[in-house]
């Protein structure tokens, strides 16, 4: 009797498992094929995406054009022709798809993707479930408007403060009511889609988009949640560092309390697939390191930027997804083996229509430098082949290049750094490019040039170091004079043929230039380059950076 029970249970039970299995099919076939097919509508972030953009439905998934992508979520999105990949990058990820591939990479890593990029009308489409964590996004269907809503994970499924909140359809009381919820109910809150003083735009839990007051949900904007996690961070002593020309050791010499980075010229794009030429010191590195600096060695794109065929190779390396995923998987293998601290990159002489491209190639390094613990530095000019606010979002740390106002190429005299034109170029930075103020290390001479202007007007100039500058005074006995607009010491001398003018480097005009790291807030200073300073320098810099 017990043994007829228990095989009755028993068969009870397993009829129960299966018809669970096959209600749990059942649904979640319901559940795939519940969005009707045409022409669904689609929102993001609370706005209606014009028709031209419909999302399209495939074996229950969602596909979303990699155009919709990139004009509302994400305008940093790339499509590679060469090998007809999309990628996305973002902070700690480089993100390759290939069309109907059922694997994609992260960081040059396969994972199962299933088919998340395919083609449709001859466009490319990707699968909302495969970008849903690469934007901490999420996705709704409303049946009864049949739409597809697309929302920020952060401002999504937020609580209200009270009960009776009515939900607008205008920007004022006297509108049609949509909905009243309770404090049981929650919204999406689209912070980035109307900036008012009173009212949120909102989306209830039963897809409606309205608007309700402010008071009525606490949310903190994106740019609240940055100032936050900046108040958290513990303040961060300044960066000194600076650059050096070659591995002399003997340049390099012994420790230098103020010093936290040291930046040799050790490697160069030698090849349009990516090559590295290295010029890695083992003798710099031990020392360096025995000096307690970190090592971030410059990258060029070649040892004769002026030359046609680098131009060449950079351009094609910048251009090539193949080519551009070589250099930075060689640059991180470099930096691993060598157990190098980070790098400095120092492109220059491009072509324009390269800018861009470039930025993408530090987009794709970033994420790999971070997974490896290393620092990315890039250095700025004020030229047209530079994307300056790409290069300060996509690195660490960005050093604007303080100066060569002035240089063998100038048909006046003057100085090569005024700390006028300095901080101007600081606030363009800041302001235009809208770079944090604390990604920013100012690059400052230790440098000058002497100008030498002939009776017939011919003007030559020659580089002096500090020390130069200082024989030079001392051999003519100059009295210096301050250059207000300048920021530097002048002197001047006439002999029978030729009239001298120089702007002297020195501890006063490196004071002013640390003055404007502190006042604005920047990271630090790197200095082109050592060997060309006096002492005293190094005093300057401590006493005006460094926390005492």
């Amino acid at each position: 009797m017990k043994e007829t029970l228990f095989n009755i249970l028993k068969t009870m039970v397993l009829l129960a498992v299966i018809a669970g299995l096959f209600y749990m099919t059942n649904m979640s076939t319901t559940s795939a094929n519940i969005i009707k097919t045409e022409n669904p509508n689609l929102t993001i972030f609370g706005d209606n995406i014009d028709s031209s953009y419909q999302p399209y439905i495939k074996d229950g998934k969602v596909y979303i054009s990699t155009k919709t992508v990139g004009n509302f979520i994400d305008d940093k999105i790339v499509f590679a022709s060469d090998t007809q990949k999309i990628i996305i990058t973002t902070d700690d990820g480089v993100y390759k798809f290939k069309f109907n591939s059922d694997t994609a990479t992260r960081n040059f890593k396969e994972y199962n993707c299933n088919q998340a990029l395919i083609k449709y009308n001859e466009a490319a489409y990707i699968a909302v479930d495969a970008i849903k964590d690469i934007y901490n996004i999420k996705s709704d269907y409303n049946e009864e408007t049949n739409t597809i809503s697309i929302d920020k994970k952060g401002t999504s499924d937020l609580p209200l403060n009270y009960n009776k909140v009515n939900v607008y359809s205008d920007l004022k009381t006297d509108s049609n009511i949509l909905e009243t919820l309770g404090m049981n109910n929650t919204v999406t809150v689209y912070t980035e889609s109307l900036k008012h003083n009173r009212w949120y735009k909102v989306k209830t839990d039963s897809g409606k988009i309205g608007y309700i007051e402010k008071s009525a949900v606490t949310v903190k904007s994106e740019e609240e949640i940055e100032q936050e996690q900046k108040e958290e961070q513990k303040p961060q002593e300044k960066i000194i560092g600076f650059w050096q020309y070659g591995s002399k050791v003997e340049t390099l010499g012994d420790k230098i309390d103020a010093v936290d980075v040291v930046m040799p010229t050790w490697f160069a794009l030698s090849a349009e697939d990516g090559s590295v030429e290295m010029k890695y010191s083992k003798e710099y590195y031990q020392k360096a390191k025995a000096n307690g600096y970190k090592l971030w060695p410059i990258i060029t794109n070649g040892l004769d930027s002026e030359s046609n065929k680098y131009v060449e190779y950079t351009s094609k390396c910048m251009n090539s997804e193949e080519n551009r995923e070589n250099l930075i998987k060689n640059i991180i293998d470099i930096l691993n083996t060598y157990n190098i601290d980070g790098i400095n990159v120092d492109f220059e002489n491009m072509r324009e229509a390269d800018k861009y491209m470039y930025t993408q190639f530090l987009r794709e390094l970033h994420p790999l430098m971070k997974e490896n613990g290393k620092t990315l530095s890039a250095d700025i000019y004020f030229t047209s082949y530079i994307d300056r606010s790409g290069l300060g979002h996509a690195c660490d740390y960005v050093m604007l290049m303080g100066y060569d106002q002035r240089g063998n190429w100038s048909t006046e005299a003057g100085s090569i750094s005024e700390i006028s034109w300095v901080e101007k170029q600081l606030l363009s930075l800041m302001n235009d490019s809208e770079i944090d103020p604390s990604k920013i290390i100012l690059g400052v001479p230790f440098y000058t040039r002497l100008w030498n202007e002939a009776q017939d007007g011919t003007l030559t100039t020659n580089v002096y170091s500090m020390q130069n500058s200082q024989d030079f005074i001392d051999k003519y006995n100059l009295e210096k004079k301050m250059d207000e607009e300048a920021g530097q010491n002048y002197v001047e001398f006439n002999d029978t043929y030729v009239t001298y003018r120089l702007w002297i480097e020195d501890a006063e005009s490196m004071q002013k230039r640390a003055d404007l790291v502190n006042k604005y807030g920047l990271s630090g200073v790197a200095a082109w380059q050592r060997g060309f300073e006096t002492p005293d320098i190094w005093t300057v810099l401590d006493n005006a950076l460094k926390t005492k």
